[in-house]
């Protein structure tokens, strides 16, 4: 048998193609943005050869959605399109994009073409090649593109913008484009379908046309190879023409464009000379054409069939069962059981000669296979040559009770009566023998269906798919319109079982709309569930819609494992293999965040050098921001030198290597990097799990066993030398930090930038703004540990404004940076709802114990802090030891930078030597520089001392307690510069004079109360400097 003859049978389906009905346009999904994020947009979307830019308007559209239909996009299957994509908004943001390839109005996972993480300083871009799948189904279809802001994870639902996220969604139209477009000979018209004996066609006129196919090409000088055979006559599979040939797209005009080409050599019992098609000495009967292109680099496959007639003389068929209408795809037809259904056949005559009588029957089965319709129809006019005739027969009528409801089957055939007999007996009949059943189906009206569960997945395809005790999810069910009708508001409801018996969850929902038809899915997703135990847990999803004549279909369940936390000691490294070992620092946290903790979680290294390398000018080589599950002052997280490596001072060095310089990330974060962190997961990125519970460490042991380096590579378009080896931003709290080496990475020469931000308020619109840690793009600083609170003045994720709490840096060595250590609180602000001025400081910061040197600028910055502890810490090598110009230089400074101040300071027992600057050095200075506020009501209210209407800060008494510290080795660089020991004062007027710079306060009515400065050790030698400044 030939090896083409399995695709025959098909084309005779194509020969009984149903009537076409209306065009069908899917209900998709439509995002929409949470309230107050609208404003940031697509600006160009680029696929293949069309391009839209997108006005202001588009991206200001507050739902966040937009459909555009003017202008359809084409593209091939198999070649690459250009894709790209712009967006309005800066730093970290997500693109994705999906096409509905299966054409079923529902974006599923695979459907997602790309998704790329924007983590770049500039506004946000994706450049990239797209290539349709060759199994995509060709037809119109829909694309949608997706940017999603303050986000960079990926998402894998294209039906809603996850929380705290902005962006917008374009949807298009997509014209998924096959390649072969029509053929000589073809099933229509009837000049290219039913062809006489004894022609020859060679193109030499109109009439007698080439064996041709016409190609949509999508570029100039595109090559298809084809292979283009003839067989028949049916039922037999004789090749009787075939000719291979490449078919080459004109080089110029616009694309994609359709050309037509044929062979120029055939062979067979019918290829005549030059690949012509000769009939002369055909035998008469239904032939099928079949081409194929054969797959060339990355195109596709495709094929293409058609069935004509070489005439005989006398021959009647049937060419059409018109109705019933099949229910094949994309359309899926179905009749209502309870009323009549029409039913037509065609019928053709395909021979030379007039027909003057035949009969027509067509016969119908039920979905058990048996006879439930038949009708006759005798057709006595006159029917001349390739003329065809639509009968029609008795409606096929339902019995009592309705039509039975299921899949039926249907016959039409033609019996030629005069002239006597039909020489050609295959074609009387649909379908012809041996093809495809013909299948309509009868529906109830009203019948909905679970179809599939998709959350929890029946197996976890994927990690993230895994259900983890304390993780929420909101389980998602598809379902289905069986019937004729389209359905609203269908009642669900999902109930969720702890095996054996214990009930643990019983949601009710509404799923809005159901259509009928082609598009009959919908998916419905419940609201979230956070299994609290392991284990296993049964999800029965229902349809409870009242009459479902169906009900076996109305309920489906599925069984799945929940999983525990992470409880108890794990190791990192490549030292220990086992079940509780993690190769690499990011393995281990990625399993933190996805599993979370149901106890204490201890990881530690048992490798003498990581090196974490992370790109992006927001993301931080190790981040622990935002929420880990079960996290809490008893389930702590603490990170520690095997005992192996903890006898050896700076036995783990963990190398870290980025873009943004930071390198560890504690706090409240919107937009964490780690991929499997609760915030990035779709639906519940929100202010709760912005928010990090803290009760981290990092102990590197009595020997100071952990060398954390760190190394910034420098991006062109963000050159800010900022770095910070230990960031603790908004919301950190009980983090620890102790007994680690902290310091730049080998080679890497430290920048000692030093230059530390501001607060501003506006006065006339009572907002503070608070500096970057990098100004323009150059101006910034550098410390070993940094821990700053600030708000975003818009606060787009809605966040909670936190204070930072009991965060301790103890026992720690740190050198190379323009500080040691910087801890700035928020300061003060209004609270909302109240509109009250409110302090909100750092409470609880203890800096103790640590070696700090080779800084620029300070060994250590307090602002905004009320009650911190500063003690104990040896301070050295500040200022000109590390070269450049430092000017305002001291071993320790609180407050001051025309802004800060703090409350109830602690500074005690520490040691300071060696500082040295060219305009002042100091051992500790403390400068309180007051806040004033109007009452935002006009009223005397609000915090503290107040006089016209005034609410200042600090609130209460400075008490600030200074004792204990020894200081030597205090030195100036120039004749002009001033030198102190311990410097207590409010913010000093400017002036160049240097007594009114010392002596005059900047706001005379400022007094601090409640300081202490007792049993300090001051030692102030000779520098060598006879000058002006002040001692």
């Amino acid at each position: 048998m030939n090896r083409f003859y399995t695709v025959l049978l098909r084309v005779f389906v194509l020969v009984a193609m149903f009537g076409a009905g209306s065009e069908l346009s899917a209900q998709y999904c439509r995002p929409t943005l949470a309230p107050g994020w609208w404003g940031n947009g697509i600006t160009f979307f680029r696929f293949g050869s069309f391009s839209r830019a997108s006005a202001t308007s588009d991206f200001n559209n507050q739902s966040g959605y937009e459909y555009f239909t003017t202008t359809s996009i084409t593209a091939f299957r198999g070649v690459a399109n250009q894709v790209t994509v712009n967006s309005n908004t800066f730093g970290t943001q997500v693109f994705a994009m999906w096409i509905d390839l299966d054409q079923d109005g529902i974006f599923q996972p695979e459907e997602r073409q790309f998704c790329t993480v924007y983590t770049d300083f500039g506004q946000g871009n994706a450049n990239l090649n797209v290539t349709l799948n060759c199994s995509a189904r060709a037809g119109r279809t829909r694309l949608r593109v997706m940017l999603q802001t303050n986000t960079a994870t990926c998402p894998n639902d294209p039906c809603v913008f996850p929380g705290a996220v902005g962006g917008e969604c374009e949807d298009y139209n997509l014209d998924i484009i096959g390649g072969f477009v029509s053929s000589f000979p073809n099933d229509t018209p009837d000049s290219s379908a039913i062809l006489p004996r004894g022609n020859i066609y060679d193109g030499s006129t109109a009439n007698r046309p080439m064996p041709s196919v016409s190609i949509r090409a999508g570029a100039a000088g595109a090559q298809t190879v084809l292979r283009y055979r003839i067989f028949g006559p049916a039922p037999l599979t004789d090749t009787v023409y075939s000719a291979d040939w490449t078919a080459v797209a004109p080089t110029s005009g616009t694309f994609p464009q359709t050309f037509t080409s044929s062979p120029t050599v055939a062979t067979g019992r019918l290829a005549g000379a030059g690949a012509a098609l000769n009939t002369t000495n055909a035998v008469g009967g239904e032939y099928i054409l079949l081409i194929r292109s054969v797959p060339t680099g990355n195109s596709c496959a495709d094929e293409y069939s058609r069935a004509f007639t070489i005439a005989v003389n006398r021959d009647i068929s049937t060419r059409q069962l018109r109705s019933p209408t099949t229910n094949e795809p994309p359309r899926k037809f179905k009749y209502p059981n309870t009323t009549p259904i029409p039913v037509e056949a065609v019928f053709q005559n395909s021979g030379l000669d007039t027909v003057k009588q035949f009969q027509g029957v067509v016969r119908l089965f039920d979905p058990s296979g048996n006879q439930e319709y038949i009708d006759t129809a005798s057709i006595n006019e006159p029917t001349a040559p390739s003329v065809r005739l639509t009968q029609t027969f008795d409606n096929f009528n339902p019995f009592a009770g309705g039509h039975p409801v299921g899949l039926h089957r249907g016959t039409a055939c033609a019996e030629l009566i005069d002239p006597f007999p039909d020489e050609n007996t295959f074609n009387d009949c649909l379908p012809r023998p041996g093809a495809a059943p013909i299948v309509f189906e009868i529906g109830y009206n009203e019948e909905p269906a679970v179809n599939s569960v998709t959350v929890p997945a029946l197996t976890a395809a994927s990690y993230l798919q895994t259900l983890i005790q304390g993780r929420s999810f909101r389980p998602e069910a598809v379902f289905e319109n069986n019937g004729i009708q389209d359905l609203s508001n269908v009642p669900v409801r999902l109930i969720i079982t702890r095996l054996p018996n214990t009930q643990v969850y019983n949601q009710t929902g509404i799923v809005p709309d159901i259509a009928a038809g082609q598009f009959n899915k919908a998916i419905y997703t419940f609201p979230a569930f956070t299994p609290t135990e392991g284990g296993e847990y049964r999800f029965c999803f229902r349809v409870e819609y009242p009459g479902d004549p169906v009900p076996g279909n109305n309920e489906l369940c599925v069984t799945r494992t929940v999983e525990p936390n992470l409880n108890g000691v794990y190791t990192i490294g490549t030292t220990v293999t086992g079940p509780r070992n993690f190769p690499t620092i990011d393995s281990a946290l990625n399993v933190l965040y996805f599993r979370g903790v149901s106890g204490p979680v201890t990881f530690e290294f048992t490798d003498a050098t990581y090196t974490v390398t992370k790109n992006g000018v927001t993301t931080p080589a190790i981040d622990l921001s935002s929420r880990i599950i079960g996290t809490s002052a008893t389930n702590t997280i603490t990170f520690r030198p095997s005992i192996e490596r903890s006898i050896a001072k700076g036995a783990v060095t963990i190398n870290m290597v980025t873009e943004s310089g930071v390198g560890v990330l504690f706090g409240q974060n919107a937009a964490p990097s780690n991929p499997y962190a609760i915030q990035r997961q779709t639906y519940f990125s929100n202010a709760q799990n912005a928010n990090s519970a803290g009760n981290i460490t990092f102990d590197g042991g009595l020997q100071k066993a952990i060398r954390f380096t760190m190394r910034k590579n420098i991006q062109p378009s963000f050159p800010s030398p900022f770095v910070s080896v230990f960031y603790l931003s908004s919301g950190s709290s009980n983090i620890s930090i102790q007994n680690v080496l902290v310091e730049n990475a080998a080679g890497v020469t430290p920048s000692y930038a030093d230059s530390l931000p501001q607060v501003q308020f506006n006065s006339g619109s009572n907002q503070f703004r608070f500096e970057g840690n990098t100004r323009g793009t150059t101006i910034s600083y550098t410390a070993g540990i940094t821990q700053r609170d600030t708000i975003n003045p818009d606060n787009l994720g809605n966040l909670d404004t936190l204070i930072n709490t009991n965060n301790k840096f103890i026992g720690n060595e740190i050198n190379g940076f323009g500080y040691g250590i910087v801890s700035i609180g928020i300061g003060s602000l209004i609270k909302g709802g109240i509109n009250e001025f409110r302090p909100y400081y750092n409470t609880g910061t203890e800096i103790r114990n640590n070696l700090i040197f080779n800084v620029r600028r300070a060994g250590i910055f307090a602002a905004y802090e009320d009650g911190v502890q500063i003690v104990g810490n040896r301070i050295y090598n500040v200022g000109l030891a590390t070269g450049g110009n430092p000017r305002n230089v001291a071993g320790i400074m609180a407050g001051g930078e025309a802004r800060y101040n703090n409350m109830n300071l602690v500074i005690a027992q520490n040691e300071i030597s060696g500082v040295a600057g060219n305009t002042w050095t100091r051992g500790i200075t403390v400068e309180q520089a007051r806040n004033e506020y109007q009452t935002v009501t006009g009223m005397n209210k609000g915090f503290g001392p107040r006089s016209q209407g005034l609410v200042v800060f600090p609130n209460k008494a400075e008490r600030t307690y200074i004792t204990s510290n020894a200081i030597w080795g205090l030195t100036r660089g120039s004749s002009t510069a001033n030198l102190a020991g311990v410097h207590v004062y409010t913010t000093r007027a400017t002036s160049a004079s240097v007594a009114t710079a010392l002596l005059t306060p900047n706001n005379a009515s400022y007094f601090m109360q409640g300081d202490s400065i007792v049993n300090n050790t001051i030692v102030v030698g000779a520098d060598a400097f006879d000058g002006t400044g002040a001692l």
